[in-house]
């Protein structure tokens, strides 16, 4: 069922993996123009993943390579919203975090029913790039906004809490999927996998430091791999001088290509998220997809997705003890792996399975197109 009804739906270049796998077959129910915001710098990367994924699918790319703060690019997004404002369209969805300018600028020019807001952040994680700002530009459009996409429970309950008139569509992060590995998952050692950017509130510190406690144990029977990037200052001021001469340590200090994603999960056996925070996490989702109990901090965003001890393990948030505990328990009761495995797998058809939430974005977008 298709309708007449025009959708502007505009993505940033750093979200482009949350959309990519909802677009496709929205299109066949709605008439979405769908525009990519991007930079020099990522332009082709954005179009050949597209094209890997979708390649039958039209998109606009429009390309920014102003600072975030730069008066240009003030200029920049009062252009692109007049211009997208003049074509009416009946819905606009913006999957964007451009402060400082985006969302004041967009409230004065198009009917604020129209809009919906991608809220990854409604609370705003310690630790986050520009935390303070980030802060303040998310209260100003939980406030002034009415309706919001939510990838969490938990976020849709803060956001509630902020703005009890909204309307609030939960729909979490499809799985994301970076191609089938040739490589075979090994029995031992058990490898812990940290994966992503290196940032404080990801409490890398914990895990390192949990590893320490397991070395003078199980030496041999596990690694812990981190990869990802770190600024080279900030690994040897924090990181470097904690892991001194260990031996179980596997790093690839870098940021990780789109091609090297699938071997390095697939050769994995558990996804390591000691964070203190956060909404939710894309990182988690390709966990998901290549079937890796997780062992993260018990913080409200974790709990919905981790069952402790049958799709994964809890931890104390912040203690380098109870980490290394539930690591240990999950060298001693290797055992129970692909059990973990078979429930992860039912939890995930039967909670976020693509034809699920896009069961959701259809509800959600039918009703507010029919307002």
């Amino acid at each position: 069922m298709s309708t007449s009804k025009k959708i502007c739906w505009v993505t940033a270049t750093y979200f482009l993996d949350v959309d990519i796998p909802v677009i496709p077959t929205l299109k066949k129910y709605y008439n979405i123009d769908w525009i990519i915001i991007t930079n020099s710098r990522n332009k082709n990367d954005d179009i050949n993943y597209i094209q890997s994924k979708c390649p039958e699918v039209e998109y606009t790319i429009v390309v920014d390579d102003n600072k975030f703060y730069a008066y240009k690019r003030y200029k920049f997004y009062r252009k692109f919203i007049y211009e997208i404002a003049s074509k009416n369209y009946d819905l606009y969805y913006f999957d964007l975090n451009d402060y400082p300018y985006f969302f004041l600028i967009l409230s004065g020019c198009i009917n604020l029913n129209k809009i919906i807001v991608a809220a990854h952040n409604v609370v705003t994680p310690r630790g986050a790039r520009y935390y303070y700002i980030a802060r303040i530009y998310m209260h100003y459009v939980l406030k002034v906004y009415k309706n919001f996409h939510v990838f969490s429970e938990s976020q849709k309950v803060e956001l509630l809490k902020k703005n009890p008139n909204s309307n609030v569509l939960y729909a979490p992060l499809c799985l994301k999927d970076y191609g089938i590995s040739k490589q075979v998952k090994q029995n031992t050692p058990i490898v812990f996998l940290f994966f992503g950017n290196i940032v404080k509130y990801k409490r890398l510190d914990l895990l390192i430091n949990a590893a320490l406690i397991l070395e003078k144990r199980y030496h041999r029977e596990f690694i812990i791999r981190i990869c990802g990037y770190c600024p080279p200052k900030e690994w040897d001021r924090t990181y470097k001088k904690l892991i001194g001469n260990s031996k179980v340590f596997q790093l690839d200090l870098r940021r990780i290509p789109n091609g090297e994603v699938a071997d390095l999960f697939e050769t994995s056996h558990y996804f390591i998220m000691p964070y203190q925070d956060i909404a939710q996490s894309g990182a988690m989702t390709v966990a998901f997809n290549y079937n890796l109990p997780i062992i993260a901090s018990n913080i409200i965003s974790f709990q919905q997705f981790i069952e402790d001890g049958l799709t994964g393990y809890l931890f104390e948030k912040g203690s380098t003890i109870s980490l290394a505990e539930k690591m240990g328990y999950a060298i001693e009761h290797h055992d129970m792996y692909c059990s973990m495995q078979r429930s992860q797998r039912q939890f995930i058809d039967n909670n976020l399975s693509t034809k699920l939430i896009i069961k959701k974005y259809n509800v959600y977008l039918t009703k507010l197109l029919n307002a």
